[in-house]
């Protein structure tokens, strides 16, 4: 049972990552000019 604690963990900093990054490459289209 630990171990699918420690997966549902990594999957949310997993999505949290992708979000960030998602967020990143929105902002730096909505720089370009």
């Amino acid at each position: 049972s630990e171990s699918k604690v420690e997966d549902c963990k990594m999957e949310s900093t997993e999505t949290e990552e992708r979000s960030t990054e998602l967020k990143t490459e929105i902002k730096e289209e909505e720089d370009q000019p």
